[in-house]
């Protein structure tokens, strides 16, 4: 990824987090999906203090987990809030799968345990979205933290910071090189709901100008040419 290419990357980043919301710093895995969650359901939510609300109001995930949606949106403050609700439910489906998957409410192995396979475990969790997963994998893989999942392997190329045959390790690898250490999670956050959004939903990258004339060129009716008149 050359610098030319990071700067560019730089700049989706942002436009992409005023689009699906701020990923705030988390603490462990299972708070990386909360608060990836919390950015994609109640953006408006999306702070340190929100965090900082529910990390209280919870001894662990555990405790979360068995709660009511209505303890949660209290916690955040926000029981007038639609947003809050959306995302209580949301975390609640979230936390349930971790521990349906991994028979605990945490990604923490006990001594003794074999380390599982991150990717196939996250995957059969029906509460995390890709960009859920996305997070979690950042947090609990040992390469670093670094880990291009398909969405994200899918978003960088349709960016064009990377090469359409580049394998994900090796955009791994870019990302690991180019991307501010700070925004690492951050960057796994935007870019796996990027690349996972549906081909009808709106693009925060699209040019405002050029998705105008697309627009008229769409509703303007094709004129046919008059044929020419032989003299």
């Amino acid at each position: 990824m050359s610098p030319n290419r990071a700067t560019s990357l730089d700049g989706a980043l942002d436009k992409l987090e005023a689009a699906y919301g701020c990923f705030v710093t988390p603490g462990d895995p299972v708070e990386a999906g909360v608060l990836a969650l919390l950015a994609s359901t109640a953006p408006s939510l999306a702070n340190e203090a929100s965090r900082d609300r529910i990390r209280h109001a919870f001894v662990d995930w555990n405790e979360a987990r068995v709660a009511d949606p209505w303890d949660i949106t209290c916690a955040l403050e926000s029981s007038p809030n639609p947003e809050g609700r959306v995302f209580a439910r949301a975390m609640l489906r979230f936390l349930d799968s971790v521990h349906t998957v991994l028979n605990r409410c945490s990604f923490d192995v006990p001594a003794g345990e074999p380390v599982p396979d991150w990717v196939a475990s996250t995957d059969k969790m029906r509460g995390a979205t890709p960009a859920v997963r996305a997070v979690c994998l950042a947090m609990v893989m040992p390469d670093a933290g670094w880990h291009a999942t398909p969405e994200i392997v899918k978003a960088v190329q349709k960016l064009g910071t990377v090469g359409k045959t580049q394998s994900a390790q090796k955009i791994a690898a870019g990302l690991a090189e180019h991307c501010k250490p700070e925004d690492r999670l951050r960057a796994h956050y935007l870019l796996a709901r990027y690349g996972a959004r549906a081909k009808d939903d709106p693009d925060p990258l699209e040019d405002g100008e050029k998705k105008k004339s697309s627009s008229k060129a769409a509703a303007s009716p094709k004129v046919a040419a008059s044929p020419k008149t032989k003299v």
